[in-house]
C-alpha cells in the first residue's frame, strides 16, 4: 500500500552549513520523495536530496517549501513505529523533566544550606550566652509559590517582618532571618523553584506553629 502526503518546511528547518531544509519524514523507513513546490510551481532542478537534507540549488531560497512524499509500508507495522517512538519521545522528556527537577532541588537546598551556615557562624557566635543543648527545637515548615523576583520577596519581608515585631532581622543569601523571643524564623526566596519556604523553630510547638500561621500572611 502506498500512500502520499505532503510536509512545509519552513526558516526552522533550515539549514545553512547544508544549505538545505531538513526533512525528518525522510528518515521513516520506505519514506521516498516525490515532488517540491514553491510559490505555487513545482520545481525538478534547483534542489538535491541527500539523505533527509533537501539542498537548495538556486541562488535565492524560497521562504517555504512544500515537499510531497510517498510511503509504501504495512499498516500494522507502521502503527507499530509511531507507537515506540511516541514511547521513546514520552521516556526522553520524562527522564528530562526528572533531571532538571532534581537539580532544581539541589540548587534550593545548596542555598538555603549556604544561608544556614552563614547565619550560624555570625547569629551564634553573637549569642553565645543564649545557646542551650536542652531539648531539640520544634519546627514548623510551610511553603508557597513565589510571584515576585528575589529582591522584590526579600525587600518585602524586610517590612512586613519589622511592623510584625521581629528582631534581629538579617537579609543573607536568598533569604532572611529573623528572632522572636526564643524561636528563630528563616524564610528562604528561591528563584529556581519558584517558591518561598517558611521555616519557625523554638521550644515549644504551638508557639511555633503559631508564628509560622501569623508570618504565612505576610508573604509576598
Amino acid at each position: 500500500m502506498s500512500i502520499k502526503f505532503n510536509t512545509y518546511l519552513k526558516d526552522e528547518d533550515w539549514m545553512p552549513a547544508m544549505r538545505g531544509w531538513r526533512c525528518e519524514a525522510l528518515l521513516i523507513p520506505n519514506v521516498k520523495f516525490e515532488a517540491l513546490y514553491y510559490d505555487g510551481n513545482k520545481d525538478d532542478t534547483n534542489f538535491r536530496v541527500e539523505n533527509h537534507i533537501i539542498r537548495w540549488l538556486g541562488d535565492s531560497k524560497p521562504k517555504d517549501i512544500l515537499v510531497i512524499l510517498s510511503l509504501t509500508e504495512d499498516s500494522s507495522q507502521l502503527e507499530q513505529e509511531r507507537l515506540r517512538l511516541e514511547q521513546e519521545k514520552l521516556n526522553l522528556e520524562q527522564k528530562k523533566a526528572s533531571i532538571e527537577t532534581k537539580w532544581k532541588i539541589i540548587t534550593a537546598i545548596g542555598a538555603i544550606l549556604s544561608g544556614l551556615l552563614t547565619f550560624g557562624t555570625t547569629y551564634f557566635v553573637r549569642k553565645q550566652e543564649s545557646i542551650t543543648l536542652a531539648d531539640p527545637p520544634k519546627i514548623q515548615t510551610f511553603i508557597k509559590a513565589m510571584s515576585v523576583s528575589e529582591n522584590q520577596c526579600i525587600e518585602s519581608l524586610e517590612k512586613s517582618l519589622g511592623n510584625y515585631g521581629l528582631r534581629n532581622i538579617n537579609p543573607v543569601r536568598g533569604g532572611i532571618y529573623a528572632t522572636r523571643r526564643n524561636y528563630n524564623i528563616f524564610i528562604a526566596c528561591n528563584t529556581d523553584l519558584n517558591a518561598i519556604l517558611l521555616v519557625v523553630s523554638g521550644s515549644d510547638n504551638s508557639e511555633a506553629r503559631q508564628i509560622r500561621e501569623d508570618i504565612k500572611r505576610l508573604l509576598p
